[in-house]
């Protein structure tokens, strides 16, 4: 009964749910929600695509792809659906639909949206990084300029595009110049990099050899940095100096000789503190009984250079840990510190005392060798000239006698670099040579004597107080470096002059030759120049001078009294009024001299302006160097600057020199109220090829001999204005048959008549010359 009446209450209850759905359904059809009567259509939206042009993509096309509107109804659709950066989106719509009243019957239809797709491409640009090329000057080669295709289609117009070039290289070689990133924007500053595809080229950044080979150009055992006589002015380094001073910057020294050469020297690996290498040792010692000086070098070429003496951590050169050579990176300038010792010698203190006797062994293990018949040649001398080491001025002594034993002359004769022992024949056969010989000699010498001993490598630098000097290739130099017990390496100059006696002699000789009358030193004496900034105060010339700086070298002095002096800004000659010359013993050698004296200057100075010129490797164009730039102060209001190059345009390695001259509105020269530095930058003149070729000529026997003297510029062109001038032809023919038609010894000219050929590297090419069968 129970389960009966269970059965029962849940039929019940299956019919009031039944009833409850019945009258929901009733209810949503009355009140509209449900409509059986809807009709079925489907709208299809059409797809776009586009290539991104920053302008908004949309496609109002569509379609009913299923079922049909009831009669007089119409439908129109509003699209949403647009497209402006890449990627894509559905071509989004909605529809009303209207009956023939105008009524909305949207609801009559049950509408179902099929959309196509709306997609914007990326749009693809070039950007191609510039290459560029020049000779080693130790400074990086930079370009930051590129260029952006606009084929097949470029920028957009009205965007912008950051690109940041960074490639760089300083040493010979060549790398691509590299393009770090790339943005680009509209014209609302809004980064659309993004909208684009990038595709990237890089340039190529090429430094070459200004020597002409693919390495870097260096010293060698020999001294021997240049490979021409147009090297010769190349710009080694600038340098610029808080005093008036000769600097021997050192590059390296060597070991052992063997006749010709010099080998590689051993290094030292402890390091001082552990951080300095041996060769700071002296400097260390003396920096704190000497004023120190600072140097800031400027190198164009490899290798590394610092001044004898250096103190470390005074600047921003690079610490070294080799005591043989010096290495460091050359693309920026670098400051130096150092101390003139002069012909003292100071002692190690206790703080290096232990350092200074463990390097001094080893110095002493590695820098005595000489080989048997050196030995023995050195040997002679110290016995005659009666040298002993022991001396306190050995090390002059053996100076002396070294510049003294020959003739320094650049044209010495070649056959002394053929002899089997170059410092033997040097001293003994040919007493003539240059810095390298007496070097090796001298070397060889102080070894002898148990004294080690260094050849030594470098350039010499005539710096002049408060201004850059260049340091050419002409001054690349040899030296000797004599180790003293408890300071450490010194520098010594031992090469000659070229009007020194050919043999050696002492202040007590009286042999025929030193009884005669010496030819007199000829130089040339020249106040220095003195200026400083407007102050009211008065600038006075100071007794320095120019010009005796090689007499230095050797141990003269002089005294003298120059006079000159000014207030107001302008520029007021200096004179010498008198001039006193000492040798090393202070003996008045004044007579000795010839002595021409200039002028020199004292300037008072308004403004400053430094001008630098610009290096350049160029192709002979007969035209003027490339123009210096402002690259410090300015010019004053109402001033009018002109700027005239002066340097030589024809083919070789030179300076990039230039004149300027300042005047005011009325024309008047005011170039004295500046102090104009100038930093001139270093020319490579290539010389420009042509090729020319000989004319052809035909003719008919005729028993005449058959000739022509016409030609043509077959390949390369003339400078504009130049003209070619005296062709010489070889060439005739008389039988029948053909020759060569020969032009040679041709000669350009330029437009004033001046013989330019050397600028021009010419290339000749034959003509033919025919004689041909009247019968055939």
């Amino acid at each position: 009964m129970v389960k009966r009446n269970k059965f029962i209450q849940i039929l019940c209850s299956l019919a009031i749910g039944i009833l409850f759905l019945f009258a929901v359904a009733a209810f949503l059809i009355l009140s509209g929600v449900f409509n059986l009567d809807q009709q079925r259509i489907t709208i299809t939206t059409i797809s776009g695509e586009a290539l991104y042009d920053s302008t908004t993509l949309t496609n109002h096309e569509w379609k009913i792809t299923r079922g049909e509107l009831k009669a007089g109804h119409k439908i129109s659709v509003q699209f949403t659906g647009k497209q402006t950066n890449i990627g894509e989106s559905p071509n989004s719509a909605q529809v009303m639909i209207t009956d023939e009243l105008g009524a909305d019957v949207t609801d009559d239809y049950h509408i179902t949206y099929d959309f196509g797709i709306l997609k914007v491409n990326p749009r693809s640009i070039v950007i191609t990084s510039q290459g560029a090329s020049k000779l080693y000057d130790g400074f990086a080669l930079q370009n930051p300029n590129y260029t952006i295709s606009s084929d097949p289609y470029g920028l957009v117009e009205g965007h912008t595009a950051i690109v940041n070039v960074v490639g760089s290289i300083t040493d010979i070689g060549e790398t691509p110049n590299t393009i770090e990133s790339v943005f680009i924007y509209d014209e609302l500053g809004a980064d659309v990099t993004s909208n684009y595809n990038l595709f990237v080229r890089e340039g190529t950044l090429k430094i070459t050899s200004p020597y002409g080979s693919s390495s870097m150009p260096t010293f060698d055992s020999e001294s021997n940095l240049l490979p021409d006589k147009n090297s010769e002015n190349a710009v080694l380094y600038s340098v610029y100096s808080d005093i008036k001073d000769t600097v021997y910057l050192k590059m390296i020294s060597y070991g052992n000789y063997n006749g010709k050469s010099w080998s590689d020297a051993p290094t030292y690996s402890k390091l001082i503190e552990n951080r300095y290498s041996a060769a700071y040792l002296t400097g260390l010692i003396s920096n704190s009984l000497f004023t120190v000086h600072t140097i800031e070098i400027k190198s164009n070429y490899q290798p590394y250079a610092l001044p004898y003496y250096t103190v470390p951590d005074h600047g921003n050169a690079q610490i070294q840990t080799s005591d043989v050579s010096y290495s460091g990176y050359i693309a920026n300038s670098y400051t130096v510190a150092y101390v003139d010792i002069g012909d003292s010698y100071p002692q190690t203190t206790n703080k290096y005392k232990q350092f200074e006797i463990e390097y001094r062994k080893f110095v002493y293990d590695n820098y005595l060798y000489i080989d048997d018949e050196s030995r023995q040649f050195m040997q002679e001398i110290i016995k005659n000239k009666k040298f002993s080491k022991n001396d306190k001025s050995i090390v002059n002594d053996v100076a002396n006698y070294i510049r003294n034993a020959a003739k320094y002359d650049v044209n010495f004769p070649l056959a002394l670099e053929y002899e089997d022992n170059v410092a033997i024949a040097f001293l003994s056969k040919y007493k003539t040579g240059l810095c390298r010989h007496y070097a090796s000699a001298a070397t060889l010498l102080f070894r002898a004597l148990g004294i080690p001993a260094r050849y030594t490598v470098g350039a010499v630098g005539r710096l002049e107080a408060e201004e850059w000097t260049n340091v050419l290739a002409k001054d690349a130099h040899a030296w000797v470096e004599v180790y003293i017990d408890g300071t450490g390496w010194v520098c010594v100059e031992v090469t000659g002059s070229s009007q020194t006696s050919s043999q050696a002699h002492d202040e007590n000789c009286n042999c025929e030759l030193c009884n005669k009358a010496p030819e007199l030193f000829k130089v040339t004496l020249t106040p220095q120049t003195v200026r400083q900034s407007y102050n009211g105060k008065t600038l006075k010339a100071t007794n320095n001078l120019l010009g005796f700086e090689y007499y230095e070298d050797l141990g003269y002095t002089y005294n003298a009294v120059v006079e000159g002096e000014r207030s107001s800004a302008g520029i007021t000659k200096s004179f010498i009024t008198s001039i006193t010359i000492f040798d090393r013993y202070h003996n008045d050698v004044t007579s000795s001299f010839d002595i021409t004296l200039n002028e020199g200057i004292v300037h008072v100075y308004l403004y400053f302006m430094q001008y630098t010129s610009p290096s350049a490797n160029i192709v002979y164009n007969g035209e003027s160097a490339p123009s210096p730039y402002l690259t410090d102060g300015y010019i004053a209001d109402g001033h009018k600057i002109t700027i005239e190059s002066t340097a030589n345009t024809n083919v070789g390695i030179r300076l990039n020199t230039f004149d300027i001259v300042i005047c005011d509105n009325d024309g008047n020269d005011v170039s004295d109220l500046y102090y104009i530095q100038k930093i001139y930058g270093t020319l490579n003149i290539s010389p420009r090829e042509i090729t020319i070729k000989a004319g052809d000529a035909q003719k008919e026997f005729d028993g005449t001999p058959l000739t022509c003297h016409k030609f043509a510029i077959h390949s390369g062109t003339l400078v504009d204005g130049h003209l070619i001038s005296m062709p010489i032809f070889v060439g005739s023919q008389t039988q029948i048959g053909r020759s060569d038609n020969i032009v040679k010894d041709i000669s350009v000219l330029n437009s004033y008549g001046v013989d330019v050929t050397s600028n021009y590297v010419i290339k000749y090419v034959t003509g033919s010359l025919k004689v041909t069968d009247k019968n055939e």
